[in-house]
């Protein structure tokens, strides 16, 4: 569909170690220029667009949009190839009522805004059973949870205690660990440090259990129990990081090399072997049915149906951590749309300008000519009003 003929939202992405592919973005609309939000006339976030810095269109998925409070947040994938050099932009155009609205599985809603190896995303960590992607792996809540704020807007609170869990059946989502190769990320905060606290777990006659902060051997930090490759398969200790926001993530690989990531970096290791699965559910803030359950926040939930590289996970956590770090500053780009013309005052006026064009034209009746106001450099002043076409044609170019 063809982008709006508005001004937009554009800033620079960091770039990423190496290249990568598919890459979905995240924008905090907090951030955007005060224009920006005064061009909002909808409350419907999909009524917005994204784009690249060049104006070829983007996927998006808009997980949350408050006009009121001028709060939400963005998923846009960058579309083929994110490179680790150069410069590379992106616009968000502000949600209009004049733009159509866009359908989860059109070509650029949100199903489109993940590649797909994404196998589930729950951007508010349990409270929400909706999965975000186009598989449809939505999660069953048993006792409605409560929730807070964390580093990347809605959390959940998952108070430790039988009846709070969320889950899901589909095999699609808990048969990852049966080929090893699967990503888990998410952001945590654990009240505790305790044993067998489970933020996340593939459970079933095998067993995958990730507790973030956990004292069964040792005095806390991240605990990863896989039963059928041996049991505790890696284990931290020292490392107690109750009270506290950190982004984890759990990689596995075809070669039998599993990996704990800590805000954005790989910090254990393990080359356990064995024959994994079966497996029956997937939970959140639980291993089980009231066994284990997390206690703490929880948001920000991705689960991969691929072993996410060290460079695509730092790239999660820079975005997700440090919005303006990542970003710098959104700078709004009004454009250049289309002129006006007042029959009775004779004025001509832009709707969207360009930086340093005057937005006044004045018509000159008797001669049919239009003489700008105030004009870029290098714009011939003078344009020519055909009466029977009503086209408005250059007497001289722009240089």
């Amino acid at each position: 569909m063809p982008l709006p003929a508005t001004g937009f939202a554009i800033a620079t992405i960091t770039n990423p170690g190496s290249a990568l592919t598919d890459f979905s973005l995240m924008v905090d609309l907090s951030r955007m220029p005060a224009s920006w939000w005064s061009a909002v006339d909808t409350t419907d976030g999909t009524r917005g667009r994204a784009a690249t810095g060049a104006g070829v269109e983007l996927a998006c998925d808009w997980l949350d949009f408050n006009d009121s409070a001028e709060t939400g947040w963005l998923r846009v994938k960058w579309s083929g190839t994110l490179a680790a050099s150069g410069t590379q932009q992106l616009r968000i155009y502000p949600p209009s009522a004049g733009n159509s609205a866009v359908a989860a599985g059109d070509t650029y809603g949100r199903h489109n805004a993940y590649d797909a190896s994404w196998a589930g995303y729950y951007p508010e960590g349990g409270a929400v059973s909706v999965d975000r992607t186009a598989n449809a792996h939505n999660l069953t809540i048993n006792t409605a949870y409560s929730g807070t704020t964390g580093p990347v807007g809605a959390a959940t609170i998952h108070p430790g205690t039988t009846g709070y869990y969320a889950y899901s059946n589909n095999s699609g989502l808990y048969n990852l660990p049966t080929t090893y190769d699967f990503t888990v990320l998410l952001w945590a905060s654990p009240d505790v440090a305790a044993v067998d606290k489970a933020a996340f777990a593939f459970e079933g006659t095998d067993d995958v259990v990730f507790c973030p902060n956990d004292t069964a051997l040792g005095s806390g930090g991240v605990r990863v129990f896989w039963r059928d490759l041996g049991g505790n398969i890696i284990n931290e200790n020292g490392s107690s990081v109750a009270g506290s926001w950190h982004h984890y993530g759990l990689r596995s690989q075809a070669s039998n090399d599993h990996g704990v990531f800590r805000d954005g970096a790989e910090v254990l290791t393990s080359a356990a072997t064995g024959s994994a699965g079966p497996f029956s559910g997937f939970h959140l803030g639980a291993f089980v049915v009231n066994s284990q359950n997390f206690d703490g926040n929880i948001q920000e939930v991705q689960v991969h149906a691929d072993a996410r590289s060290d460079d695509w996970v730092a790239q999660e956590y820079d975005q997700t951590s440090d919005q303006a770090a990542f970003w710098g500053t959104w700078a709004w780009d009004p454009g250049l749309t289309h002129y006006t013309i007042d029959a009775a005052s004779g004025t001509l006026t832009l709707t969207g300008q360009a930086a340093g064009l005057a937005a006044d034209r004045v018509v000159a009746a008797a001669a049919g000519s239009v003489a700008l106001a105030g004009q870029a450099t290098g714009l011939s002043a003078a344009r020519v009003l055909q009466a029977a076409s009503g086209a408005l044609t250059a007497s001289g170019a722009a240089t």
